[in-house]
Order: structure tokens, then sequence, then C-alpha cells
């Protein structure tokens, strides 16, 4: 029997090959059912198996079983327990680290909200209150819809948020999500309620149809809402939450008292230029009598400098007419002053500035832009 023999596949014809080059083929699973074989002598080509068994070249037994799984397919296995909601010390650490940026963006919403108010203190905590919440819930917003499903502060205590069946929320719901958490926060519900329930939602999580799960078990394919169940620790919980509670406090405090207290100094700073308005007067009178100084308090019918004790302050006539108001009080003023101009003797108004060392941020807007242009 010759040993030249070729194979065909698919019109492709490859060989020769001796019996030995064929077996060894063969053994490798080289040679496929549908293949077919020829050798010298043979009127056409036949299937390639029936060639072989009448060679006596065994062909590769088929399996019986499935074979071992690779290496990497080994190593990919489903956590123990799938779609955890999240543990309590992991949602307190993430809601630190997210108020932490959320002080930030408060910060830029005041200051902000400090150039639309101008000098009036009400609009300024207006403006101010009003773009911080609209600013953290922008960030929650566009955070949770992300491709991560989770704000920064849940991305590093390995959180995510998902609907009630297991999905990526929108822009919307986050957004949502936060305005209610911040509603409940006057009662601490939002947080009371995650201690009292297996799946750990909080009242905003309820209201927004969210769930907060441990990125590491997250598997959408096994998702049950019922059967959800998160881990216990109520004691950690109760410490957790009030070290919560004195950050939160601090935060809003490093905020806000500096707030009132420029607040508080540019309102005894207005208070005491409004109680020159008499004074303004007097002088001006006494200026379009032909008079070209102020020689005297007597002049003007006044015993001296007007002291006004419930603004730290006192008012000073100066020989020219000015009006100047020295502040002994509070700290950030104390030693400094305002002088009040008048403008052709007083019929064009009074042109109000500040001293080289006030501080502008505590002058009204007026005496703010007449110190920039200058006397």
């Amino acid at each position: 029997m010759s040993e030249q023999i070729y194979l065909a596949r698919d019109g492709q014809q490859t060989g020769p090959y001796t019996r030995t080059q064929l077996a060894g083929r063969a053994a490798r699973g080289e040679v496929q059912q549908g293949d077919f074989a020829w050798q010298p002598g043979q009127p056409a080509w036949v299937p390639a198996y029936d060639a072989l068994g009448l060679l006596g070249i065994s062909l590769p037994q088929a399996a019986t079983a499935p074979p071992p799984l690779p290496a990497a397919a080994r190593q990919r296995t489903v956590p123990a327990q799938v779609n955890v909601p999240a543990g309590h010390g992991a949602r307190i650490g993430a809601n630190l680290l997210d108020t932490l940026l959320g002080s930030l963006l408060s910060f830029v919403a005041f200051f902000i909200g400090g150039a639309l108010g101008g000098d009036n203190p009400g609009a300024v905590l207006g403006y101010g209150y009003l773009l911080a919440i609209v600013f953290i819930a922008a960030y929650f917003g566009l955070t949770h819809s992300s491709e991560a499903m989770a704000s920064f502060g849940k991305r590093a205590t390995g959180l995510i948020v998902v609907d009630k069946h297991g999905q990526r929320i929108g822009f919307v719901r986050g957004a949502l999500r936060y305005l209610a958490m911040l509603l409940g926060a006057f009662f601490w519900l939002p947080m009371m309620m995650v201690l009292f329930n297996r799946r750990h939602r909080g009242l905003h999580d309820m209201l927004a149809g969210t769930v907060v799960i441990e990125k590491d078990t997250y598997e959408p394919e096994l998702w049950d809402f019922e059967q959800l169940h998160g881990k216990g620790g109520a004691a950690a919980i109760v410490i957790a939450l009030f070290l919560f509670f004195i950050f939160f406090i601090g935060i809003l405090a490093a905020i806000a008292i500096p707030a009132y207290q420029d607040y508080t100094i540019r309102a005894k700073v207005t208070g005491a230029l409004i109680e020159t308005r008499v004074l303004k007067a007097v002088v001006g009178e006494h200026l379009l009598n032909g008079e070209d100084a102020v020689v005297s308090y007597e002049e003007l019918g006044m015993p001296g400098p007007k002291a006004l004790p419930q603004y730290g302050a006192t008012i000073e006539v100066q020989p020219e007419g000015a009006i100047l108001i020295r502040f002994d009080a509070p700290t950030p003023v104390a030693g400094k002053s305002v002088v009040l101009t008048p403008i052709n003797r007083g019929i064009e108004g009074w042109h109000c500035r500040g001293g080289d060392d006030m501080p502008q941020k505590y002058l009204p807007a007026d005496c703010r832009q007449s110190a920039a242009q200058g006397p």
C-alpha cells in the first residue's frame, strides 16, 4: 500500500503524508470528521475516518465529560452572597466623604451668593443656601447616574446605588434622592430608618426607589429584591452616627459662623452710616448758608462728636464739612473709618469711601465702588 496519502478539507488539498505522519495528525486531532483522504490507486476520495480505519490508525475517543476549566475561568467565582445591601459603616464613611465634598460646593455657592446678594445679608444667605442645594443635588445626580453608579464617597468605600430592579438610576432620580434625604435630615429619619430594615434602605431610598449595595457583590443577572438582606452591627452604627453628627455640625459651623460674623459687622457699619442722615442735612444746610468750612460743633448745634455705642463707633465732623465715622469695635474694623464728603456743599449728595485700611467687604456697595474710584 502506498505511503503517499493526501487529505482534503473544504476543497483544499494537503499532503502527501506518510502513514506515521498521518497517525500523528490523527492523535493531535488534526484530522476531522468531514475530511477526505486519497492515495494512489484509489478511484476516488473517501471519508478520512474510513481511510484511517483501513490503515489501522486509531482515532481519539469522543469526550464523555467536559474538560477542566482554564485557570482564568476557575478564578471567576460568584460571591457567596450576591447583591448585599451596603453595611452601615461603609455608608457612614461614604457620607463623611460626600459631606466634605458638599462643603466645598457650599463654599462656592455662598461665594456666588455673596456676589448676587450684595449688601443684603438675607439675600446673600438665601442665594447661598439655594445654590448649595442645587450644586449638591446636581453632584449626586451626575455621579449616581454615571457608569460608576456611585458618588465619590461611595466609590471610595466600595458601594453603588441601583434601583429596585438592580439597574442604574438616572440623573433626576439621583438628584431627587438627595433632596428627599435633605428633607428627612431635619428629623434624622433617613439615617435612623437604615438601622431598622433588612435592606438597609433610608427614607430617601424608599422615596426614590433605590438600594445601596456592595459593589463587589453586584450580580444584576441574579438580582432578587425580595431576597436582599444586609449585615448587622448596631453598636458600631450608633457610635458612627454620633461621630457623623459631630462632623456634620462642625462643617456647618465652619461655613455659617464666619458668614454670620461678616454679616453682623456689615450691619454695624451700615447702621452707623444711617445715623449720619440728620447730621448730613445739618452740615449741608450750614454749607448752603455760605460757610466754606465748619469751624466748630457749636455752629452746628452739637455738643461734640456723637457716640454710637450700639455700633461701636463715633461720628466726627471735619473742618471742611466731611463726616468721619471712626470704629472702636468690633475687632475686624476697630481703628478703621468711613468718610462722607459733601458734593457741591451736599446739593449733589455725599461721597462715601472707606479708610485706606477698611476691608471693603464690610462696606455698603456704594462705598465700595467709591473706594475703587477714589475721592
